[in-house]
């Protein structure tokens, strides 16, 4: 409980002790601890109160907090608890997951309490969130056991039926918490302890124009910095903390799709911060110590009040106007001026509608806040949907609907953007394109292609990463950093540039394609058959007769098997041969080391069918819709298992 002083607790140990007789519950007043908060107390407090330990500490749900402070502040020892997280990583690290179950992992397992303690008591320096980055990093995108990463860190970050790898980012995700806390707080209801008392405090600071839009002025965290003279006092260390992760989030507009209807409403409506009134650059009336010493002289906080001293001062007399309480104050071509200054900001649709009603008490009243609440329930964000199957959607997110996921998701669009950026490059060598020629459709197929490869293809993760690795362009080829190797076939006199080496032009990586031919009955495949996935013409005429259901899906899902395990069969054996000492070995061979390569990468490929059709989980409608005798994949019969087809012929039409 929070005491107002030390002459409370006695009532409540009076208090507790009468519980105790009734529930036979008892306080253990030795455990217990009283903790000072606030300004510190003149005279010394004293070492115990009513048996009840004063400390000047005390750690409640793993956060310390100390006295003498006001309010009490939380602390963390972040280094201890770095020192956590990097011992769980490494246990992470021993354990045979891929790298999206390392990424999992380090969410539910390593950050799991610090993502408590960091809501709670804020973001650690930049410095450390860059150790606690990299250190992530490192685990998630490790290959065969060592800590060099190939791919860039941020592009490991989000869902991976989105595209990224599963790693969570700290920062944006602390902030996303943060600012759903902000909105809870301007949006909830003021019955709830902790809203009343937070509205309570921003209204303190903030005066009589306070309403619940002023903290979603862009420039809102401006007035609470101390050596900023707007006469607003600054907001303690947990509000500005919220406030500003809110302010990270994209710019709040209006998300209903009805136009905004003028009414009465509009003469209550708050002229500062409101994003109705803004003027040709898309300005706001912000709030300053002049703008708003002079919209409280001329009782001009609602659009009514600006309205209705407009209207007098322009119609009274000199006389009237003397006798007025702003005349006493300021000359009329003053204030006029003034005024002609807000204007800009205000159509005169909203100063009509302000003058439908008789003027508004001031400082303004619960019209105020009725309006304010009015025009807040069309505020809102327009947030791209990524679990749309790859199809282009935007959803409408309003205010007081702002969760942790759409926060998080709208604070990783620059990690998107650059996904996007290595996809289009990906797509345009995959189809022999200019990047400039990648259009949002070819997006969102490989965004589609990814969510399909993640909900329908249960096959090892070990067998998927490399796909989402190849598509970011982060596999550890012959130009990449920390390689420094060349791959095998340079001996026979090719060029080692690339990906498309490696997985197309490289010897392994034309016999697997030819083996890929020699299956469909064709002469070659183009490179988006293979890289994109997309159904040759051979599979595409395949039908079942007789059968109920969508047979290309299900020919079109045996295909991304059979892709995914040709680019392993391919990476995999050039990877093994750039190997120095294999190299060497498989040189002294008599049939050559390119030959022995492209004989290795096809055998790898048909073990890896085999790996599937032997542990993979097979979806249902595969039995029933494949088509009988297809290349790679098929059911001898229905009463037996999956098997590969290595009859090397396509059976059907």
């Amino acid at each position: 409980p929070v005491l107002k002083g030390a002459e409370d607790v006695q009532v409540l140990m009076s208090t507790m002790a009468t519980f105790a007789q009734a529930s036979n519950q008892h306080v253990n007043v030795a455990k217990s601890k009283l903790l000072p908060v606030g300004d510190p107390s003149v005279q010394p407090m004293p070492a115990a109160i009513a048996g009840i330990p004063v400390t000047e500490a005390a750690t409640t749900l793993g956060i310390t907090f100390h006295a003498g402070l006001g309010p009490a502040t939380p602390k963390r020892d972040w280094r201890g608890l770095q020192e956590k997280i990097t011992s769980k990583l490494n246990k992470l690290g021993n354990l045979p997951l891929s790298a999206f179950g390392r990424a999992m992992g380090s969410t539910t397992y390593a950050l799991s309490k610090a993502l408590f303690y960091l809501e709670h008591t804020g973001l650690p320096t930049a410095a450390q969130l860059d150790v606690l980055d990299k250190a992530l990093a490192k685990l998630v995108d490790r290959a065969n056991g060592n800590g060099f990463t190939y791919v860039r860190k941020e592009l490991l970050l989000g869902p991976a039926k989105h595209g990224g790898f599963g790693m969570l980012a700290v920062k944006q995700h602390i902030q996303a918490r943060h600012a759903v806390w902000a909105v809870k707080l301007i949006t909830g209801d003021v019955v709830v302890p902790w809203i009343h008392v937070g509205r309570a405090l921003l209204q303190k600071l903030w005066g009589a124009g306070w309403h619940p839009m002023l903290p979603l002025l862009p420039s809102a965290q401006a007035v609470h910095d101390a050596s900023h003279a707007t006469g607003v006092a600054p907001m303690p260390a947990p509000l500005a903390r919220i406030f500003s992760a809110l302010h990270e989030l994209p710019g709040i507009q209006d998300v209903n799709t009805a136009p905004l209807a003028l009414g009465p409403f509009c003469a209550a409506a708050p002229l500062v911060g409101n994003p109705w009134l803004h003027d040709a650059h898309d300005n706001v009336i912000g709030r300053d110590n002049s703008s708003d010493a002079m919209l409280h002289l001329f009782k001009c906080l609602s659009v009514g009040g600006l309205a209705h001293f407009l209207q007098f001062a322009s119609v009274a007399s000199d006389e009237e106007w003397l006798g007025s309480s702003w005349g006493r104050i300021v000359p009329r071509h003053l204030a006029l001026q003034q005024v002609h200054g807000w204007l800009q900001f205000v159509p005169s649709a909203w100063l009509s509608a302000g003058l439908s009603v008789p003027a508004q008490p001031h400082p303004p009243g619960q019209a105020f806040l009725a309006a304010t609440h009015t025009l807040m329930e069309r505020l809102g964000w327009k947030v791209e949907n990524d679990d749309n199957g790859g199809r282009a959607a935007t959803i409408v997110v309003p205010l007081a609907s702002l969760s942790v996921r759409l926060a998080y998701r709208m604070l990783l669009q620059p990690v998107v953007d650059r996904r996007v950026e290595r996809w289009k490059a990906f797509i345009a060598e995959a189809r022999a394109l200019d990047v400039a020629d990648v259009d949002e459709a070819h997006v969102h197929a490989l965004q589609g292609l990814l969510a399909l490869i993640w909900r329908r293809i249960k096959w090892s993760n070990n067998r998927k990463v490399l796909y989402w690795q190849i598509c970011v362009n982060g596999l550890p080829t012959s130009t990449s950093r920390n390689t420094g190797r060349a791959c095998y076939c340079e001996a026979v006199g090719h060029v080692c540039p690339d990906r498309k080496h490696h997985l197309w032009d490289c010897p392994a990586a034309v016999a697997v394609v030819a083996e890929l031919c020699k299956c469909l009955g064709v002469a070659q495949l183009q490179r988006h058959h293979v890289w994109l996935m997309q159904l040759p013409d051979q599979l595409g005429h395949l039908h079942n007769n007789g059968a109920s259901g969508n047979v290309q899906h299900v020919v079109r899902e045996v295909w991304i098997v059979v892709c995914l395990a040709a680019l392993q069969a391919m990476w995999s054996t050039t990877k093994k041969v750039m190997d120095p000492s294999i190299r060497h070995s498989l040189a002294a061979q008599p049939r050559g080391l390119h030959v022995v390569a492209a004989q290795g990468s096809v055998a790898h490929f048909w073990e890896l069918l085999h790996e599937f059709a032997q542990g993979a989980r097979i979806p249902g409608a595969w039995r029933r819709l494949l088509p009988r005798g297809m290349p790679f994949l098929h059911f001898p019969d229905v009463a037996r298992r999956l098997q590969v087809n290595t009859e090397h012929r396509l059976v059907g039409g």
